[in-house]
Formats: C-alpha cells, sequence, structure tokens
C-alpha cells in the first residue's frame, strides 16, 4: 500500500525572515525536501535551479546582486554560502548580547523555558567561542533567577559550568516542588 502527499518546497523571503536563525530552519527543511523528493540526486543544474524557484523575488535581487563566478553560480551551495553571510551580518552582536544581559526569568516562568530561551540568545551574540559564552550563560543564568536560594546555591561554586549550574538549579527546584507548601 502507498501513499502519496503533496509537500511544498519551502520558500525563503529576506524581507520577513527573522535574521539567521529563520534561514538556518529553511535550510534544514530545504535540505529535508531535497533528500525527500530525490532532488538532492539531479545534477547540479537542477538543483541551482530547484533553489533559484525557492527564493522570493526580493531574496533573488539580492542573490543576483553576489559577487559570484560563474563556477559559484553553477553550484547551489555555494550561493546559499553567499546569501548566508549578509543575512548572518544583519545581527549585531551587540544588541544581541545586551538582551542576554537583560533577560531574567518572569514570574512563573519555568527553569527550564529560561534556560532554552538564553541559550537561544547566546547563540546569536557571536561569542569568541564556545567557552566565552558558557561563562556568558552562567553570568546571566546567575544574575537573572527569580529564584535566590538556587542562586545562592550556584555563587558557592568558584568555577561552575553552564552545565552544572543547570543541574544544581534542576536538583533544588525539583526538591522545592517535592516540599509541602506551608501556609503562613
Amino acid at each position: 500500500m502507498s501513499f502519496e502527499k503533496k509537500v511544498q518546497f519551502p520558500k525563503f523571503d529576506l524581507e520577513t525572515a527573522d535574521g539567521a536563525d529563520d534561514f538556518k530552519v529553511w535550510y534544514r527543511k530545504r535540505n529535508a525536501f531535497m533528500c525527500i523528493s530525490g532532488l538532492d540526486e539531479g545534477p547540479e543544474t537542477q538543483q541551482v535551479d530547484i533553489f533559484t524557484l525557492s527564493l522570493s523575488n526580493s531574496t533573488l535581487k539580492v542573490e543576483n546582486s553576489l559577487r559570484l563566478t560563474d563556477a559559484q553560480r553553477n553550484d547551489a551551495e555555494e550561493i546559499i554560502r553567499a546569501l548566508k553571510e549578509p543575512i548572518e551580518g544583519k545581527v549585531n552582536k551587540y544588541v544581541e548580547r545586551r538582551k542576554l544581559r537583560q533577560r531574567v526569568q518572569e514570574h512563573g516562568e519555568s527553569f527550564e523555558d529560561y534556560m532554552v530561551s538564553l541559550r537561544q540568545i547566546a547563540s546569536s551574540c557571536k561569542y569568541c567561542d564556545d567557552e566565552c559564552m558558557e561563562t556568558a550563560l552562567v553570568d546571566q543564568l546567575t544574575a537573572g533567577l527569580e529564584n535566590q536560594e538556587i542562586d545562592r546555591e550556584m555563587l558557592k561554586t568558584t568555577d561552575i559550568s553552564f552545565k552544572d549550574a543547570t543541574k544544581i538549579a534542576s536538583a533544588i527546584g525539583a526538591a522545592m516542588k517535592q516540599m509541602p507548601q506551608t501556609q503562613l
């Protein structure tokens, strides 16, 4: 028994995209579509044509303005790589770092949601390396936690990784949930 489902090729539009994250999502969907449809097995010229059809008119104008050699214009991955540069260049690392420093845990927000939010913001901060990013994450995690007990516990450790900090916070949070609520 076979079934057929129409899958629509994902379009990319610079005007509606929200920076590098949307481009990464589109690129992943594009690759999945190409694989599922078998189009990734076709000749390179066909892949370039398919890529061209996946761009909005405004994005295609940007793509046409890129300084590419004829050889690069005949390679879909080269075009994507070149198109990615101005998209990623739109991210102002200083604005993103300010967002990270200002991000505090909202009242009622779960620790896990707060942690995911910090990681997502930090991923666009363009830190020098993973160690710099981890340090910034720990700094903001301890500064922005709503629960001061968890914060104090984490600050007892002089050299704590983000992974260890999240383990401590998760353990204390779980223990607090197990404790019966007392009324004053």
